[in-house]
């Protein structure tokens, strides 16, 4: 053996996921005797230990966990792409459960699935509303679409759509209050928190972008909701100022309703992961659902700055 194959890639991101030679061999229908041989190949090829083996576990070598966050991502794009000619080749049917918060199903209602179950017709769509961060262990969907990744290696957190978060504010407010010239003034003013559980630790901090870094502002909140946008709604009743998605306050800034703070600049950019568990082979209609999403500006370009405040 003089070269890593692409099953060679799926073995060892196996035996990571399931912490295994037995079971890896079980997922893949190989013998064991055979993964361990494969296993110690690849190590002298590679020249390296990928994994630490005691009689009660199994481990990754720190070259091991390095190595193992490239092979993830190439077996990744080596099933999208799979997924992609597949897709020309056959006409898609079957049944796809989705599962998201329900802000997000209010976009894809809006804007994508009139045009996604018109494309293809053959593939049943049920929609699940999710009110937290999705649990590995409770994965009843085929796909998730949330604002933070899943760390758990059994699972792809793929990036899917990016969405900036601006700061919003009543003009009514800004006219009683004054505008801030930058996000570090933020703790001054009144401001509206949507508060996360899951996140606790960054209660009362609020993110902005510059200089192609992210930063942080210490706020004190003047009133705390977990629903963005009841954050939108005491916004646009001059509560104050609230950091919220563009999309959700796009049309009241075109309206006049809403001021998007700092000519928009310093909007802190948050990805929309799709994820779904991580096996051999990319079912093909996840994998439709997926580039559709993509291609197709679920939650459109970031605001115009003819519609922000200045001063």
């Amino acid at each position: 053996m003089t070269s890593i194959s692409v099953d060679d890639l799926k073995l060892i991101n196996m035996i990571a996921c399931q912490g295994s030679f037995a079971k890896a061999a079980d997922m893949l229908n190989l013998t064991r005797p055979g993964v361990s041989r494969r296993i110690k190949s690849i190590e002298e090829i590679l020249q390296i230990s990928l994994f630490k083996r005691t009689t009660r576990q199994l481990e990754l070598t720190d070259e091991g966990r390095r190595f193992v966050e490239h092979t993830m991502a190439m077996e990744q794009l080596w099933i999208q792409a799979i997924g992609e000619i597949h897709n020309q080749k056959a006409e898609l049917k079957g049944k796809l459960t989705v599962c998201s918060l329900d802000l997000i199903h209010r976009r894809l209602a809006q804007y994508c699935l009139t045009d996604f179950i018109t494309q293809y017709p053959q593939i049943d769509l049920k929609l699940l509303t999710s009110y937290g961060r999705p649990e590995a262990n409770k994965f009843d969907a085929d796909l998730i679409l949330h604002i933070s990744p899943i760390k758990e290696q059994s699972f792809i957190s793929d990036p899917l759509i990016e969405c900036h978060w601006p700061f919003f504010a009543s003009p009514a407010y800004l006219a009683k209050n004054g505008v801030p010239q930058h996000p570090s003034e933020l703790g001054a003013y009144h401001t509206i928190e949507c508060y996360d559980p899951e996140h606790e630790s960054e209660s009362g901090t609020w993110r902005w972008y510059e200089d192609e870094l992210s930063h942080k502002v210490k706020i004190e909140s003047r009133m705390q909701c977990d629903e963005l946008e009841v954050a939108m709604h005491m916004a646009l009743n001059n509560c104050g100022i609230a950091w919220l998605p563009d999309f959700l306050g796009r049309q009241y800034v075109a309206e006049g309703r809403l001021v998007a703070l700092f000519d928009g600049k310093y909007a802190d950019p948050v990805q929309i992961y799709a994820i779904y568990p991580r096996s051999q082979y990319y079912p093909s209609i996840t994998q439709a659902f997926i580039h559709f999403m993509r291609y197709n500006k679920l939650f459109g370009e970031p605001l115009p700055s003819q519609y922000n405040a200045t001063s």
